[in-house]
């Protein structure tokens, strides 16, 4: 479902926004945390990890449809929208819980060490607490619809009522 462009765009260490269904009809947005994960068929599936508790796994169990938003802010050239189906896992010895601390707390030499001026340091494997093992799950979002969106403004809007700071017209709602 992703062509290479998307692909590599969705490796990078970013955050998404994963919106499911409250009880309440309206959706719930979160920031979280993915990885991608090829399945056997040559397409990916986007992984994410919660709490059993957490509200977006009670709305998943309740109604697997899901949104997330990858990219999309003023920094970015592009972002995605994918919409899917979103199945509950249990996640044994943590292992997409590590797999995600990997990936979001090493980040890459460029972007986190030498900011940090931490060159040449061994990372060092956050753990969540041993007492919540049993709690932590996957999240597991196959996609059904993806669609590449470009920021059409990348301006600040201003007050609601007037015209964007592009000049476009488009108009946000009061």
């Amino acid at each position: 479902m992703f062509d290479d462009r998307a692909l590599a765009f969705l490796g990078e260490v970013r955050f998404a926004r994963l919106a499911t269904i409250g009880r309440d009809g309206f959706p719930h947005n979160v920031p979280i945390w993915f990885d991608l994960e090829p399945a056997a068929d040559g397409t990916h599936d986007l992984l994410f990890v919660s709490d059993r508790a957490a509200t977006k796994t009670r709305n998943a169990l309740a109604d697997p449809r899901a949104g997330v938003t990858v990219g999309g802010d003023r920094s970015d050239t592009q972002g995605y929208l994918i919409r899917g189906t979103i199945t509950v896992e249990d996640d044994p010895g943590q292992v997409v819980t590590h797999r995600m601390i990997d990936r979001y707390e090493a980040g890459t030499p460029s972007r986190r060490g030498t900011a940090r001026g931490l060159e040449g340091r061994r990372h060092r494997r956050a753990s969540p607490p041993p007492d919540v093992d049993h709690q932590r799950l996957g999240l597991r979002l196959e996609p059904l619809l993806s669609r590449r969106c470009r920021p059409k403004c990348r301006a600040r809007p201003r007050l609601a009522g007037s015209a964007n700071a592009c000049g476009s017209g488009a108009r946000r709602a009061p």
